[in-house]
């Protein structure tokens, strides 16, 4: 393996002095890094000046992650990466003439990283020219001459419109990218920016972040200043959709352009003095651009406004120390951090003058700037200097860098198939680099994320964001950052607990015990940011005509409610409910039952216990005749009778669960005995006029129920009749439930009814005993002829008709009906049937019991034709044997006259 050479020259050098622009580290791997070392370009001289210290920084963590990758045994253990860093001296023009140079590096010769040595540097300072390992010289030519290798992948740059550019021109040579900076989300178009990958996420999520921390705070009232670029007008724009759809009122969104001019500046502030309602501005800027701002703002004495500042200019160590505290104490800042920054921060520690010398603007700024002891570094002084304690503080980019030197030293391990202990030999001449790309989606980093790859299917980095807030040290009186939470995209995803509650893990967490806001506020104390107070509960918004981000709050209408801080409008309550005392929520209105103090509740007691005490005269008197009732019908019939006055007390008990308050059990109650008394006593009657045919077809009133198996296969008939309609009952119960609702009237009186599906079910149960009605109808009208001998038929039949006839009439109103005369109806429907046919059935019997009477003997009167007279032997027979009187009439017929009583056998 050819010895790695590496050729530096390093100098104290003034910034007037023309710069290096670019250092080379040899390896078998060169790996392109674009930073902004220095903030400024003039296009007129083509000279950069004002150097970034944390650009250096930056320099300083791609060496030292390189430098990391080389020393580890496992990953590419045969192969050293090299590095050619460039300055882009934050200008697209610089970035775009860098990128081209290094998308053709292999057309190169030779690259030398250096300066003119200044005459006066050896009476200011220890110029050093190193040289590590070997070097080889031309004949003709002093310098030394390296071998150089193509561009394998290219970590940077930067800020958005300089990564939008190299982008391009990396992505048209297959070249890999990997930005550690930008954050613009249109580099996430995969068929654009096919090579694209970056370690910081979208801006997609530091809107969503943003707006987060808004809503945390409960400010609705902020402006946006942001930087008129790619990366300021796509994250401002994000920002205020979010804040649309937040309800979030973004009265003044203001922008500053890349050249700084002192007259917009000005017109911000004074934006934003004359608006003494904002009290929180958003800004989206790089450090310099919020460098410039803050400085007019302090000319300006702009005080009491709390900053919340994008990843942009996010640990700007240098804006703390040069701002007046009171200017941006108890601002938020969004900044990028990673977790490749505790090792790093130890390993920079340990940098100086003396050892430091792979990086050459580490030196220029060490010389350009006091140390941090307030003394400069002198020509004769044998111990190495400290540079400006600015290079020494924590940076959240560093952590990206190195990020994206171990993803590219992982992608080509396993592009390259190399073991842990060994690389295979490869021509690194003529890689095809290209097939590096598929390789970047599969990276993960242990110590960033065990689970998640380094970057998603659109080549951008996990979406995490530290929140800082930004406080005076009591000891020092200045600055500092303090962080107080985190934002994280990878959580906030949804699940179901064990008790099936859905539960969505929070991507913002703070700790507002930490925020420390001007004025020495602490928390809970927020400074508020809104046109108006919040509108509570019970009243909504009224917004102003000219201002729409700014209302007044007015109660809801009495009728109405609104349940929610700054509602937009009031809404009405459900029909069954009605608002509250403080309109803040919807309560159930009282539901209005038929008591029984009412005047219709008085009315069904009076009607209903009138029925009860009839029947019960009825039924006592029908024990009192029982010996006339038997002699008249039958045994069988007298049993039926009282089965008959138990089925009246049973329609009749139905007024009693009516009056009752309406629930889901007194509905299911309700339809069963409602439909199996008026079975019941439809059946009874049916069987009882049944068993009169009997008695009258076999011409004998002897029916017992026990002695004689028609009677009993009526009487099981009825039986089974009553359990076909029990099991039909059910079977509409167990797949019709009921459910009850409630009904308003138009004078807001509620009442409770059995609601839809028990309707369905009772409607069904009806024709079911409508038809059997009908059926027992039928049977008893073949039977009236009988009724001159019975007359119990014939009131039977009328009876039949009548519960026909009332049950029509009541079914319409309590299905379409609601409150009282819904009760009304089934209540006195119910009564009249069982009062009316208690009438028509036992009124006549009992009361003309004695003219109702056939007497107690059976007269069986046989007419014999004159030539039954021949056989006289067979009439003395008769006459011997029973109670018979035998005559002639005037037809001169015989008659045989058999008297018997009712209860001698025959």
């Amino acid at each position: 393996m050819w010895l790695i050479l590496s050729w530096l020259v390093v100098c104290c050098v003034n910034q007037s002095f023309n710069l290096p622009k670019t250092s080379i580290l040899p390896g078998d791997i060169i790996i392109g890094g674009l930073f902004n070392i220095h903030s400024q370009y003039d296009d007129s001289t083509k000279l950069c000046s004002r150097i970034n210290y944390q650009a250096i920084q930056l320099v300083q963590a791609m060496i030292y992650g390189i430098q990391t990758v080389n020393k580890d045994s496992n990953l590419l253990p045969n192969v050293t990466l090299g590095f050619k860093i460039g300055d882009t001296c934050d200008s697209p023009e610089v970035t775009f003439n860098q990128a081209l140079e290094m998308a053709n590096f292999n057309i190169i010769d030779q690259i030398y990283s250096y300066i003119q040595p200044s005459a006066s540097c050896s009476s200011q300072c220890n110029c050093h020219i190193a040289a590590i390992n070997h070097f080889s010289t031309s004949n003709n030519d002093s310098r030394p001459s390296i071998p150089i290798r193509p561009i394998t992948a290219v970590i940077g740059a930067d800020h958005d419109d300089q990564a939008v550019v190299t982008a391009t021109v990396f992505s048209t040579f297959d070249i890999a990218q990997i930005s550690y900076g930008s954050t613009v989300s249109v580099l996430s178009n995969r068929y654009d920016y096919k090579t694209f990958f970056r370690t910081v996420p979208s801006d997609i999520h530091q809107a969503t972040a943003l707006i987060e921390i808004v809503r945390y705070f409960k400010w609705t009232y902020i402006a946006v200043v942001a930087i008129d670029n790619d990366y300021g007008n796509d994250l401002g724009h994000r920002f205020l959709l979010l804040a649309k759809a937040n309800q979030i009122c973004v009265p003044l969104h203001l922008s500053m352009d890349l050249e700084i001019k002192q007259k917009q500046l000005i017109n911000i502030i004074a934006q934003l003095k004359r608006n003494t309602l904002i009290n929180v501005v958003i800004l989206i800027a790089y450090e310099y651009h919020a460098q410039q701002l803050f400085n007019m703002v302090q000319q300006q004495n702009l005080t009491g406004k709390v900053f919340i500042g994008s990843s942009g200019w996010s640990n700007a160590n240098s804006i703390l120390q040069t701002v007046d505290p009171s200017i941006l104490e108890g601002g938020l800042m969004i900044s990028l951090e990673s977790s490749y920054t505790k090792d790093f921060y130890s390993y920079i520690e340990t940098l100086n003058s003396t050892n430091n010398i792979l990086n050459p603007w580490f030196n220029q700024y060490y010389w350009s700037n006091k140390p941090l002891n307030g003394n400069l570094c002198k020509s004769n002084s044998s111990s190495s200097c400290i540079p400006q304690e600015l290079f020494y503080n924590i940076h959240g980019k560093a952590g990206y860098v190195i990020t994206a030197v171990q993803a590219l030293a992982q992608a080509l391990h396993a592009m390259l198939n190399c073991t842990d202990d060994y690389c295979p030999y490869i021509d690194f001449d003529s890689i095809p680099f290209s097939r590096l790309i598929p390789h970047l989606y599969n990276i993960y980093i242990q110590n960033i994320s065990s689970s998640w790859p380094i970057f998603d299917s659109k080549g951008d980095g996990i979406p995490y964001y530290v929140i800082k807030n930004i406080q005076r040290d009591s000891t020092s009186n200045r600055l500092k950052f303090v962080d107080i939470g985190d934002w994280n995209g990878l959580v906030g995803q949804c699940y179901n607990n064990s008790q099936g509650k859905l539960i969505c893990d929070q991507k913002l967490m703070l700790n507002p015990e930490k925020i420390r806001w001007f004025d020495n506020l602490t928390w809970p104390s927020i400074p508020p940011s809104s046109c108006s107070q919040d509108c509570q509960p019970g009243t909504k918004r009224i917004y102003d005509p000219i201002d729409v981000c700014c209302w007044t709050c007015e109660l809801c209408e009495a009728n109405q409610i609104s349940n929610t801080t700054n509602a937009h409008d009031c809404f009405d309550c459900p029909t069954a409910e009605q608002p509250s005392l403080d309109n803040t929520s919807c309560i159930p209105r009282s539901v209005t039952y038929v008591q029984p103090t009412d005047p219709l509740g008085i009315a069904i007691l009076v009607y209903e216990s009138l029925s009860i005490a009839v029947i019960l005269i009825f039924w006592i008197m029908t024990f009192r005749f029982r010996s006339q009732i038997i002699a008249n019908t039958c045994t069988t019939s007298y049993i039926l009778d009282h089965l008959l006055l138990l089925s009246f007390v049973l329609v009749s008990s139905n007024a009693i669960v009516i009056i009752q308050r309406l629930t889901i059990i007194n509905c299911n109650i309700l339809f069963y005995l409602f439909f199996m008394s008026i079975t019941f006593l439809t059946a009874v009657l049916m069987t009882k006029a049944l068993v009169l045919q009997y008695s009258v077809q076999h011409q004998t009133p002897k029916c017992h129920l026990l002695h004689n198996s028609p009677i009993c296969m009526m009487l099981m008939i009825m039986l089974s009749i009553l359990i076909i309609q029990a099991v039909v009952l059910f079977l509409l119960h167990y797949f019709l439930p009921t459910i009850v609702s409630k009904d308003v009237t138009d004078s807001n009186v509620v009442y409770v009814y059995c609601a839809q599906q028990y309707r369905i079910r009772f409607i069904i149960a009806l024709v079911i005993l409508a038809v059997f009605i009908l059926i027992a109808i039928i049977v008893v009208k073949k039977l009236l002829p009988l009724a001159k001998q019975f007359k119990d038929i014939r009131w039977i039949f009328n009876s039949l008709l009548i519960i026909f006839i009332i049950l029509s009439g009541i079914t319409p109103p309590y299905l379409l009906l609601r409150g009282p005369l819904e009760r009304s109806a089934l209540s006195f429907g119910s009564i009249t049937i069982a009062l009316t046919i208690c009438f028509i059935n036992f009124n006549f019997r009992i009361c003309h019991i004695d003219r109702y009477n056939i007497p107690t003997s059976v007269t069986t009167t046989n007419i014999l034709t004159p030539s039954a007279t021949r056989d006289q032997t067979s009439i003395r027979s008769v006459s011997s044997k029973t109670d018979v009187n035998i005559g002639i009439d005037n037809a001169h017929h015989i008659v045989v006259e058999n008297t018997l009583s009712s209860d001698t056998p025959s």
